[in-house]
């Protein structure tokens, strides 16, 4: 009896195991980032009901024509079923790299030409292969047959992997490629059971976090030291009372809708630095800015302004370690007490909003940031920037310059900055028939449950799209920042 117990229990783990097995079982314990897409036939399904994607794919054609291209590759290489070109993707992918962001610095910094105009294709795409990483798929239907497939498409395509440095292989009944051996030597052994990223003490807790969130993608990125990267970066050693956690990303589908989230948790160590209030938002600004745009961007800086005096501080410190003259430093100093007072006579609230056109010359533009101090020096900072200044119904307009027939311009009323490609009558005349950006039906609808952002951006995708095509679609983008006093999250809205 004792035996058929355990029997049964044996094979009910076994079962269990192959039930559970999935490409994450893959990730080494080294493991630094995953971007995890999971059951993408379903989630294709659901993105195609996001007004946005849908209007892209369907209406637009997009779906069929790429359908079309895949058909035609797959019957020149004497594919039989062209459909099960879409086998491939149909289950779970994930792409994970254990390369830490120090080694991509000094990677990146290493093969840097003097001069961006230096960079080549070739150039590039070694810098790219520098880059560790790993795909893993788990596609539809039997592996060595999707493996086959594709290696036909690549051939197709023109796409030779050796030249690439990339290995492409079936490993039980999933699909690796990979520009590295090694990695998939680790790979192996983690889906075997060896130093597997699940068994990380330093990750296992926020990975249960990430796994239990119902979503189509998942993304991870283990955490950074500030000061080992800037101290690859600058070569010095300054403190940064500040840590972080692992970031975690995940996206799934609501009401139609495909939304983003992002978070990562921080410690501020230095108590000097920690603000006692509660951190402003945008709310106040969103409700006073009347501009007639599709795009508009609200941010609410006051509080990092409080941390002026110890940004610049840590810049002096980063810079000064450098090998610098005497004079060089002079000027330096001098050029930061001057950019300092510059920036501390702004409050840190900017509102933007962009009315986009046909044509260039059709395109209006708004930026104003409200002014905590107007003095002389301000003006004279705003006429060293600009290429001239005119006098315009009794204000000084400061032409920034010319861009595609727009010419920008800044002028200060009040305690606001404007910088804008109007005229002051016509910018008043254009606010003034505005309707503040809560009036917006869509905006309300993507907002209405988002409330303490400091910086958020939204986009009426749908009058985009009316205004260059013709055709209206009920769609819209909305993306914010919230900073919380011992976290930071992101989230980005799409329908």
């Amino acid at each position: 009896m004792l035996k058929k117990i355990l029997f049964f229990a044996v094979l009910l783990g076994l079962f269990s195991s192959i039930s559970m097995a999935n490409v994450l079982d893959f990730l080494p314990a080294n493991t630094s980032m995953f971007i995890y897409f999971e059951n993408n036939e379903a989630n294709y399904t659901k993105l195609k009901e996001v007004p946005l994607f849908d209007f892209a794919l369907q209406s637009m054609g997009i779906e069929f024509m790429i359908s079309l291209n895949l058909n035609q590759l797959a019957t020149s290489q004497n594919i039989k079923d062209p459909a099960k070109v879409w086998d491939i993707l149909k289950g779970d992918v994930v792409l994970f790299s254990t390369s830490s962001p120090e080694e991509e610095l000094k990677n990146l910094e290493s093969e840097a030409p003097t001069s961006p105009k230096e960079v080549s294709p070739d150039e590039l795409l070694k810098n790219l292969q520098s880059m560790n990483f790993c795909v893993v798929i788990q596609p539809k239907g039997n592996s060595k047959e999707a493996l086959e497939t594709l290696k036909k498409l690549l051939s197709a395509m023109e796409v030779n992997l050796d030249e690439l440095g990339v290995k492409l292989l079936e490993y039980s009944g999933y699909i690796l490629l990979s520009n590295s051996n090694d990695l998939i030597s680790q790979a192996e052994k983690a889906y075997s059971g060896q130093n597997k990223f699940a068994d990380n003490p330093e990750v296992s807790k926020d990975l249960v976090k990430l796994l239990s969130k119902d979503s189509w993608i998942k993304i991870f990125a283990k955490s950074t030291d500030p000061e080992k990267l800037l101290k690859d970066l600058s070569k010095s050693d300054v403190e940064i009372p500040v840590k972080y956690g692992n970031y975690l990303g995940w996206a799934y589908f609501e009401d139609k809708k495909l939304v983003g989230n992002g978070h990562v948790d921080y410690e501020i160590t230095d108590e000097s630095l920690k603000l006692k209030q509660p951190i402003a938002d945008v709310e106040e600004l969103e409700s006073k800015f009347s501009f007639p745009g599709q795009i508009f961007i609200f941010a609410n800086l006051a509080d990092a302004m409080k941390r002026i005096d110890y940004i610049f501080d840590k810049i002096s410190e980063v810079v000064k370690s450098q090998d610098m003259s005497e004079s060089d430093e002079e000027d330096f100093d001098t050029t930061m007490v001057i950019v300092k007072n510059l920036i501390t006579k702004f409050d840190g609230k900017i509102s933007a909003g962009v009315k986009v056109g046909q044509s260039a010359t059709a395109t209006n533009f708004v930026a104003e940031a409200g002014l905590s101090k107007v003095d002389d020096e301000l003006k004279m900072f705003l006429k060293e920037l600009s290429e001239k200044t005119i006098d315009y119904n009794g204000k000084t307009l400061y032409i920034l310059g010319e861009e595609e027939g727009i010419e920008f311009k800044a002028f200060v009323e009040g305690n606001k900055l404007f910088v804008t490609s109007l005229n002051p009558d016509e910018l008043n005349s254009v606010l003034n028939q505005g309707e503040v950006v809560k009036s917006n039906s869509l905006y309300n609808e993507l907002s209405q449950n988002e409330k303490g952002a400091q910086l958020r951006i939204f986009a009426d995708l749908g009058q985009i799209l009316a205004e260059f095509l013709g055709m209206p679609v009920n769609s819209g983008l909305l993306i914010d920042t919230f900073v919380g006093e011992n976290s930071i999250d992101n989230r980005l809205i799409i329908k």
